[in-house]
C-alpha cells in the first residue's frame, strides 16, 4: 500500500479558492459559516463534486464547521473548489488541502467512519486540550488530519499543534474565525483524536478525520505491449499479457510466480527468488526456466517442442521430465544429483549431464532409442519387470529381494544405455 501524505494547503475568507493539484490525489475540504445557512454542494471545477463528511454546530456562537472529501481527482491542474450555498464574502471561511496515497474509492478509512468532531464552548489551556474527541481508524498508517475553528468572540487565543502532530496552516483568520490545521500518521489503527492546545480559554469547533492508505500494483496491458514487472516485493505475482508479446518478470521477491502467455510467445521467468514456479505454455514455444533460485520446478509441455530445463540451480535434487511424445529432451544441468525420464514411447532422449556440478550440458541431438539388451532400435523397457515375475513365481521370492533385483537390473542398463548414448552424441 501508498501511505497518504501531505500535499499542500490552501484557504481563503470567502466561499471559493482555486489551486492547482494533482490528477489521483484527494481534497479534504473544511468550512466554517453562519449557522443560518447550509452547504447545498461543494463543487471542484472539471471534476465530480465532494461527498459530505460531518457539520458540527456552535449554538451558542452561530457557527457550523464542515467537512467534505473528494478521494479521486481526475482532472489535475488548476481547480476552483466552491462551497454552494455560502455567501461569496462576511459569512465564513474555506480550507483545501491536497493530500497524496489516499484510497481513491473512498478515502475516510473505517468504510467512512474514520472521523469525529465537537463543539468546545471552555475547553481551557491544558496541553491537547482542544480535541475531536476519538475517531478509530481500521488500516495501519493512515493520515489524521484535525482542523480547529476558534469562533469565539475575541479569538485571541492562539493554537499550538496537538503532541505528535505537525502544524499545516497556522493560525489564520477566515471571516468569523481563527483556523489552523494539522496531521500525523496513525502507524497502528485504532482510536485517536486531534488536538491542540489553546493559549487563551476561547470557545471553538474541531474536527478529525483518518485518510486510508491507497493500494498499488502493475498489471501486464491487455495488448501484450505492455512489460510487467514487479521488482524488490515481498510477494508479486506478474502474469504476461494475452497475446504473449509482453515479457512476465517477477525480479527479487521473496515469492513469486510468472506464468507464459497462452501462445508460448512469452517468455516465463523468475530471477533471484526464494522460491520460484515456472510453467512452460501449452504449445510448447515458450521456454520454461528456473535460474538461480534456491528451489526449481521446470515443467515439460505437451507437444514436446520446447525444453524443460533446471539450471544451476542450489537444490540437491533437479527433476526434468520428458514430453509425453518423447520428441523433445529433458535436461536437468550441473545439479548436484540430478533425474531424468525417458519418454513413455521410447522415441526420446532423457539426459543427465554434469551431475558433478562441474560441467555443463553439451548440445543435444534428439536421436533414435538403443535397444541396450538387443542392440536394435525397438526397446522392451519392461523386459525385466517379465523376467523378475518369472523368477519371482519360480522362486517364490519376497518383495524385498524382488525389487532389489530390479533395482540392479534398472542400474546396469542404464550405465549401458548412457555409455551407448554418448557414444553416438560424440
Amino acid at each position: 500500500m501508498a501511505n497518504p501524505a501531505f500535499v499542500q494547503v490552501v484557504s481563503n475568507g470567502s466561499n471559493a479558492v482555486t489551486l492547482t493539484v494533482t490528477a489521483g490525489n484527494g481534497l479534504i475540504i473544511n468550512t466554517c459559516y453562519d449557522s443560518a445557512l447550509t452547504i447545498t454542494s461543494v463543487t471542484v471545477s472539471g471534476n465530480s463534486n465532494a461527498t459530505s463528511v460531518r457539520d458540527d454546530t456552535d449554538a451558542t456562537n452561530s457557527e457550523t464547521a464542515s467537512t467534505h472529501q473528494l478521494s479521486n481527482i481526475t482532472s489535475g491542474g488548476s481547480v476552483t473548489v466552491t462551497a454552494n450555498g455560502i455567501a461569496s464574502s462576511g459569512s465564513g471561511g474555506i480550507i483545501v488541502t491536497e493530500v497524496s496515497g489516499q484510497d481513491t474509492t473512498n478515502m475516510i478509512d473505517n468504510s467512512g467512519n474514520a472521523h469525529a468532531g465537537q463543539v468546545q464552548n471552555a475547553p481551557g489551556t491544558g496541553t491537547d486540550a482542544v480535541t475531536s474527541t476519538n475517531l478509530t481508524t481500521a488500516t495501519n498508517n493512515a493520515l489524521i488530519h484535525a482542523v480547529t475553528w476558534n469562533d469565539s468572540a475575541g479569538q485571541t487565543a492562539v493554537a499550538s499543534a496537538g503532541t505528535g502532530y505537525t502544524r499545516r496552516l497556522n493560525n489564520v483568520t477566515l471571516q468569523f474565525a481563527k483556523t489552523s490545521t494539522e496531521d500525523k500518521t496513525l502507524a497502528t489503527a485504532g482510536a485517536v483524536a486531534g488536538t491542540f492546545t489553546y493559549s487563551a480559554n476561547e470557545s471553538c469547533i474541531t474536527q478529525a478525520v483518518g485518510i486510508k492508505p491507497g493500494a498499488t500494483g502493475n498489471a501486464a496491458s491487455s495488448d501484450g505491449s505492455g512489460l510487467a514487472t514487479a521488482t524488490g516485493a515481498s510477494s508479486a505475482a506478474v502474469p504476461a499479457s494475452s497475446d504473449g508479446v509482453a515479457l512476465a518478470t517477477a525480479v527479487g521477491a521473496a515469492a513469486d510466480s510468472a506464468d507464459a502467455s497462452s501462445d508460448g510467445v512469452g517468455l516465463a521467468t523468475a530471477v533471484g527468488a526464494a522460491a520460484a514456479d515456472v510453467v512452460a505454455t501449452s504449445d510448447g514455444v515458450g521456454l520454461a526456466s528456473g535460474e538461480g533460485i534456491s528451489t526449481a520446478t521446470a515443467v515439460m509441455t505437451s507437444d514436446g517442442v520446447g525444453v524443460a530445463q533446471a539450471v544451476g540451480q542450489a537444490s540437491s535434487t533437479g527433476a526434468a521430465d520428458a514430453s509425453s511424445d518423447g520428441v523433445a529432451t529433458a535436461d536437468a544441468t550441473a545439479t548436484s544429483t540430478a533425474a531424468a525420464d525417458a519418454s513413455s514411447d521410447g522415441l526420446g532422449d532423457a539426459q543427465a549431464v554434469g551431475i558433478d556440478s562441474s560441467q555443463q550440458a553439451p548440445a543435444i541431438t534428439v536421436v533414435p532409442a538403443i535397444d541396450v539388451g538387443s542392440g536394435g532400435t525397438n526397446p522392451r523397457p519392461s523386459s525385466w519387470q517379465r523376467r523378475a515375475e518369472r523368477r519371482r513365481r519360480e522362486l517364490e521370492m519376497d518383495d524385498e529381494e524382488i525389487a532389489q533385483m530390479a533395482k540392479t537390473a534398472i542400474a546396469q542398463i542404464s550405465r549401458d544405455y548412457i555409455a551407448r548414448l554418448q557414444a553416438v552424441i560424440r
